[in-house]
């Protein structure tokens, strides 16, 4: 059965896009000014047309005939040439107003050189040029017959990512049959060595899609253990042994501070650095998808870690058994195995009918039953599937995948596809289809953000804009949809990665045009790759010239790289250059000859000025100067980038901003404006840019000296940001009070704010518009550091906010009724939404002060989580007074977290805390003295009490009976001084009792005679040196009476499992 396709291959995407390039204006315009032929754009959409029909067939047919692939790269090679040839066009059609300083003659800097290109296209190569692909399309068309290629129908709708993104995205957590795997690695890492070895080494060998990468990260964020080793680092290896880069990670995961070695490029110096930080230390360390098998090479590295403890493991997964063998040559690798179809079937159903009962869906089970048995248990093939079924929620679509030809077909050269990733492929609609195949710039195992890859697509042009969307949402939608597909996997901190076979499909797919570079492919073809990512040094000046093949690039990312002489001499269609991290302190000024550059990405670089010649780059969208260190302004004509939609500057220390900035007019994102010194009046400059969204940070608000710096309401018409930082550096005492207040109130934003931060504030009181109920959708504010306010806004009156942080505010004494409501008479429930509020640094805070009644719903009716930290003449954690009917405190509270509070005397005397689950005291010595009369009895479901911090000569033993509720699981006493022994009766009264942690009570002599409650469950004691001796086991003299718990660890290490 031919596979017939719901989303269209891969270049229906290119040729709508050129097919809109050559109906637009600019194209028509240039025609018929020019006098040009404009039917040869009639023949040329005919043409396109016809190789449009048979594109579906030549996708689903390449795998298993190559010429058919050969036709398939040669017909996108034209249609690259004839889309390079449309945007030329339009790039020469641009407004003119933009006076324009190109140096005619090259500069050279730090060895890097840059051409002066010519400034107009050619007119007269316009029509040969449009003739020549007319006739390459015509010969290769009159091959289609010859090809057996047919016509195929395909359901090209528009696009609708709803019913995809309704379902949740898997958590790496949702693992099936791997349990006794991970219970084998676990054992081995918890084990004891005989081999005398300081390091054992792990192997995990398995085929490509196995789940290798999976089980080691089931065992490395097990908390059994984490909890037994004193450091641990993931290292993803990948095809290069990059010894320096594994060793540098490593040691920056050791030496958490960082330091100078960190950055050192030389392996013996970061090796010896290294031995430093693992002296003594018990360490596990997980080296992933190891291909080196290169004795030497692993030898050299393997000396850094011979000052590690004994019973320090090393985990390294490859593909490889005698990769395993020449690492681990005395060890039997764990071989990972296939799933069972019934393994396969659980996953399947947990991705595709998300936890509901496949039995719901008959006809579907029936299906899928058959699918997974085409999976021939490879989890990864089981994943990439439920993506696809997922989204296509019709029986017949899934026949249609069962019978596809593509599971017959043979692997095609040196590259193997998986079926199920093909099909995975296949299904997707045409532009999902280029902007995965993007991603084959990428080499293997690199890490990316979303908001990364969306830039990149953004700059290519390659999104297709949905209605009533902005480029950022239509990018988001489409990468959510690749990552819910499982085509992008998701890592710790929100970075993503492919898998190897992933990653290999998308290269599969683009073939020569996306091409990552290194020293591994370094006599790979150039010659028509659009896409390149230089990832490797060039030494070599061969090598060079072999790169300088690409004649037409549109995209070359080289991060980290110090680019060789005259490198983009043939760069002329460049429109996306990253050099991330270029080692240099200037570019040349002839970078402003790259009048097609879209995107140009100088993050984490060295540089500390740009050229003034970057502003004639009049096509310029995207620019990202993120973590420049040395850079500290923009070029003073930079409102010349009249196109520019993303200015990227977090971590960067401007002192201020261009004056001509307001000119950038299409301007959609600025993180960061800084007023600077002596130029008040520049934030004025706001107003004028009407498309930002997202955040800004406003800095150096001190620096508007007069009330003509700062026009009135210069941001209320700011309505699609949605977070606004304001910002005062420096101290406050001599501020204008006046002053600060006016500037305040003329930062009133647009009522549709969501996320508000002042920081710094110099003004004795907030201004009206602080606290408006007209905010309505305030979900968060955060007042920092403004030192000299006494009064706090009311902020009660905010219907929808739900987090609030209040800190350093020093001569704040009381929190009173109009922190609540301005008004006396109001009748809405103050804070009906808060959920969260932090209050911290407050020296002088004393009380609270409430004098209204704030009837049934109580103070705070909604709040769940309180945290009040180092207020040190805080008395009273509640408001009002007990005998006080006017109102209950904290009716919903769930956690409160009270710390370094010496003088706080009352807690939770009265009012009802019958939600209360977590209770956190750290460092508050009355409320220590005064626990008898906490009453937490009432705390009904109070299951998790931490203790922490002491110093009262009077707690010689503890708790005292009655003290602590029956309700409690977990436990924690830690850094009680004076605490010698432990209350067992009290302890047996605890009769949920699970987890109990002791730690750093140095003058505890023993455990109680009563033993502990039955219950118990997990016993945890750690820098107890008196007990931690009589707890040994077998010999210790308190042994006996934790004999009965499951788990037991002693200062790091478990003594019984």
């Amino acid at each position: 059965m031919a596979l017939e396709l719901v989303g269209g291959a891969f270049l229906s995407s290119l040729f709508q896009t050129l097919f809109d390039k050559m109906a637009s204006s600019e194209v028509l315009d240039f025609f018929r000014k020019k006098n040009l032929n404009p039917g040869l754009l009639k023949k040329l959409k005919i043409l396109l047309n016809s190789a449009d029909v048979v594109l579906d067939d030549a996708e689903g047919k390449q795998l298993g005939n190559p010429h058919v692939r050969e036709w398939l790269l040669q017909l996108k090679e034209e249609i690259y040439a004839a889309e390079d040839l449309m945007i030329e066009i339009c790039d020469e059609c641009l407004p003119t107003d933009i006076e324009c300083e190109s140096s005619s003659r090259p500069r050279k800097v730090m060895g890097f050189t840059l051409p002066a290109f010519s400034e107009t296209a050619c007119e007269k190569e316009i029509e040969p040029k449009v003739q020549e692909i007319i006739e390459t399309l015509k010969l290769l068309l009159e091959q289609k017959t010859h090809l057996g290629l047919e016509e195929t129908s395909v359901h090209n709708g528009p696009y609708n990512s709803q019913r995809l993104l309704a379902t949740s995205i898997v958590e790496e957590s949702d693992v099936y049959g791997r349990e006794d795997d991970k219970e084998k690695i676990i054992d081995l890492l918890l084990s004891n060595d005989d081999s005398g070895n300081t390091v054992q080494v792990i192997p995990i060998v398995g085929m490509g899609g196995i789940g290798k990468t999976t089980l080691a990260g089931l065992v490395y964020n097990n908390d059994r253990v984490s909890k037994s080793f004193d450091v641990k680092a993931w290292v993803t290896v990948s095809d290069n042994f990059d010894a320096l880069r594994i060793t540098r990670t490593i040691l920056q995961n050791v030496e958490k501070s960082g330091s100078q070695a960190h950055d050192s490029k030389d392996l013996n110096q970061l090796q010896e650095a290294l031995k430093i930080a693992l002296n003594g230390q018990k360490f596990f360390f997980v080296l992933d998808d190891v291909w080196n098998k290169k004795y030497n090479l692993w030898g050299d590295f393997m000396r850094a870690f011979e000052t590690g403890a004994r019973g320090s493991k090393l985990v390294v997964t490859t593909r490889d058994e005698k990769i395993a063998s020449m690492v681990a040559p005395n060890v039997r690798p764990h071989q990972l195995g296939e799933l069972s179809d019934e393994e396969c079937r659980k996953l399947l159903a947990k991705h595709v009918f998300c936890n509901r009962s496949p039995s719901a869906y008959p006809n579907m089970e029936v299906i899928s039953r058959k699918i997974v048995e085409r999976c021939k248990g490879l989890p990864l093939a089981v994943i990439s599937l439920a993506g696809l079924l997922r989204a296509q929620p019709d029986p017949k679509e899934w026949e249609r995948i069962l019978h596809a030809d593509i599971w017959e077909m043979p692997n095609n050269g040196d590259v193997e596809i998986l079926p199920s990733l093909w099909l995975s492929y296949h299904y997707l609609p045409p532009h999902l289809k280029r902007c995965f195949a993007y991603c084959s710039i990428f080499p293997h195992d690199y890490e990316f953000s979303k908001e990364e890859l969306i830039l990149l697509w953004r700059a290519e042009n390659i999104l297709a804009i949905q209605k009533g969307q902005s480029p950022q949402e239509t990018g988001e939608d489409y990468f959510n949809d690749l990552v819910a597909r499982s085509l992008f996997r998701r890592t710790p901190g929100l970075i993503y990665v492919m898998h190897d076979l992933v990653s290999d499909l998308a290269k599969f797919v683009s073939a020569e045009f996306c091409l990552s570079w290194d020293e591994y492919n370094s006599n790979t073809s150039k010659s028509k790759a659009r896409h390149l990512f230089v990832s490797t040094k060039i030494s070599d000046i061969k090598e060079f010239e072999a790169l300088t093949q690409a004649k037409y690039w549109r995209t070359l990312l080289a991060p980290k790289w110090g680019m060789k002489s005259s490198l983009l001499s043939v760069a002329q269609s460049l429109r996306v250059l990253s050099l991330r991290g270029y080692p240099y302190p200037d570019l040349p000024d002839s970078i402003g000859d790259l009048k097609h550059l879209r995107y140009l990405n100088l993050s984490s670089s060295q540089i500390k000025s740009l050229p003034d010649t970057v502003c004639n780059l009049h096509n310029l969208q995207i620019l990202l100067l993120s973590y420049c260190r040395l850079l500290t302004r923009l070029p003073n004509k930079i409102g010349r980038l009249i196109n520019l939609l993303h200015l990227e500057v977090r971590m960067t220390p401007l002192v201020d901003m261009p004056d001509d900035l307001y000119k950038l007019k299409s301007l959609q994102f600025l993180p960061k404006f800084v007023v600077g010194e002596n130029n008040g009046s520049s934030i004025n400059q706001l107003q004028k840019l009407l498309h930002l969204y997202g955040t800004i940070c406003i800095s150096g608000l001190e620096n508007i000296v007069g009330v003509g710096d700062i026009a009135e309401t210069i941001l209320k018409d700011l309505k699609f940001v949605r977070e606004l930082i304001f910002r005062w550096n420096g101290r406050s005492e001599n501020s204008d009070l006046e002053l600060e207040r006016v500037a305040l109130e003329r930062l009133l934003p647009h009522t549709d704010l969501r996320i508000l931060k002042i920081q710094g504030y110099r003004g004795t009181r907030f201004v009206d518009w602080l606290g408006d109920s007209s905010f309505s959708n305030v979900t968060s504010i955060s007042l920092e550091g403004c030192r000299r306010c006494r009064l706090l806004p009311p902020l009660g009156q905010l219907p929808s906010l739900e987090e609030l942080k209040i800190s350093e505010f020093d001569e704040l004494e009381r929190i009173g009724d109009e922190f609540f409501s301005s008004s006396t008479s109001s009748t809405i429930v103050p804070f009906r939404s808060l959920k969260k509020l932090n209050i911290e640094g407050m020296r002088s805070w004393k009380e609270w002060s409430l004098t209204r009644a704030y009837g049934e719903a109580g103070v705070l009716p909604s709040l769940t989580h309180l945290r009040i930290w180092k207020c040190e003449r805080l008395v009273s954690l509640l408001p009002g007074e007990p005998q006080q009917q006017t109102h209950t405190p904290f009716p919903s509270l769930e956690t409160i977290y009270v710390s370094l509070c010496p003088m706080l005397e009352t807690f939770l005397e009265w009012g009802s805390f019958s939600r209360l689950q977590s209770i956190r005291i750290w460092g508050c010595e009355m409320l220590f003295a005064l626990r008898r009369s906490w009453d937490l009895q009432r705390c009904t479901s109070l299951t998790s009490l931490e203790l922490r911090y002491c110093f009262d000569s009077s707690v010689g033993s503890f708790p005292e009976e009655g003290l602590l509720p029956t309700t409690l699981t977990s436990l924690s006493i830690i850094g009680f001084e004076y605490l010698k022994s432990l209350n067992g009766r009290s302890l047996q009264q605890l009769t949920s009792l699970e987890s109990l942690f002791i730690c750093h009570c140095e003058q505890l002599r023993c455990l109680p005679e009563e033993r502990l409650p039955p219950s118990l469950s997990f016993l945890r004691i750690h820098n107890c040196p008196l007990l931690e001796r009589r707890c040994q086991r077998e010999n210790g003299e308190d042994w006996h009476k934790i004999d009965h718990i499951t788990r037991v660890e002693i200062r790091g290490e478990y003594i019984m499992l």
